[in-house]
Formats: structure tokens, sequence, C-alpha cells
């Protein structure tokens, strides 16, 4: 017989395998919010190719605009946050 620490572990771990499905929407919500983060930085970031633009200026722009994004959804929570991979580009000749 399972005692009631290991139903409250076995709760706790079908709760987090739910979070992990895409079909639940606040997950669902999150993917959408990071892909339209990510957009607007490509579309800032190629606005912005002109020359004498240098690529660092250009990956700091696009950091910028991601940091700006996460920071007006997740104020006050204490969530870490950040970005998982930096604007980088390159220059194509």
């Amino acid at each position: 017989a399972m005692s009631e620490e290991d139903k409250k572990v076995d709760t706790e771990k079908e709760e987090e395998e739910e979070e992990l499905d895409c079909s639940h929407p606040d997950v669902l919500n999150k993917y959408q919010f990071a892909g339209n983060t990510a957009n607007a930085a490509i579309r800032a970031v190629a606005a912005e190719c002109k020359a004498g633009k240098s690529i660092a200026e250009l990956c700091e722009l696009g950091d910028n605009i991601i940091n700006e994004k996460l920071a007006s959804v997740y104020k006050g929570k204490k969530i870490e946050k950040g970005i998982a991979f930096p604007t980088c580009t390159y220059l194509n000749k």
C-alpha cells in the first residue's frame, strides 16, 4: 500500500507532466509568446541592417528587444528569466 507521502509525490509528478504538454493553454501561450518575441527581434534587426551598422550593434538590439518583452510579461515574479540563445548574425557576402 502507498503511504500518503508517496501519493503526494505521484500527484506532484502527474501535475509536472501535465505542464509539459503543449495542449495545455498556459504552455501553448508561453510558446506563442516566445515565438512572437523572437519574430519581433528578427524584424527589428532586419530593419536596422544598413551600411555602417556593426554586427555587435545589431545583436545588442535583438537582445534588448527580447529583454524588454520579457520584462513586460514577467513583472514582479520570482522566475528566472533571460535569453537562452542570444541574438547572433553574420555578414552574408
